[in-house]
């Protein structure tokens, strides 16, 4: 689960490295915005909110004590990514750890995209084509051979 910890944090430093205008305009200083930032990886990764299909933006403001307008824009100024792919993404990664795993053999891989907070197997397939580049079955099938 570190490496895909790991990955997130790459592609949102990515994502940084590749300032625009846009970043000029924040209305938040940098440093609240980093803030803001690094809270929201740290309450991803160790509270895994994205676990409750049920999970709105101002659940999480609410647990940061921050704004839904102070988190919205940094995830679309920092992170460059809606809150709803930035959940995704972890849910996503969540997916792929517990196949991974081995414990989950008896679930199918929808079932595990429903327990990762992904409300239908739509949801979850359209989610992980966007951040992975290729559908589950073509990603799982190359993890066999």
């Amino acid at each position: 689960f570190v490496n895909a910890i790991e990955k997130i944090k790459k592609q949102i430093d990515d994502s940084m490295s590749k300032q625009n205008p846009v970043h000029q305009t924040l209305k938040i200083s940098k440093e609240k915005s980093d803030e803001i930032k690094s809270s929201l990886i740290r309450h991803m990764t160790e509270e895994k909110p994205f676990l409750n299909p049920e999970l709105k933006q101002a659940d999480v403001a609410a647990a940061l004590n921050f704004s839904v307008h102070e988190i919205s824009q940094v995830l679309n100024t920092q992170i460059q990514l809606n809150f709803s792919d930035f959940i995704n993404s972890y849910r996503v990664e969540e997916v792929k750890e517990r196949i991974a795993s081995g414990k989950y053999t008896k679930y199918t891989v929808s079932a595990i995209a429903e327990q990762c907070g992904f409300n239908s197997k739509t949801t979850f397939y359209r989610a992980f084509k966007k951040s992975m580049g290729v559908s589950p079955s073509e990603y799982f099938k190359e993890l066999q051979e």
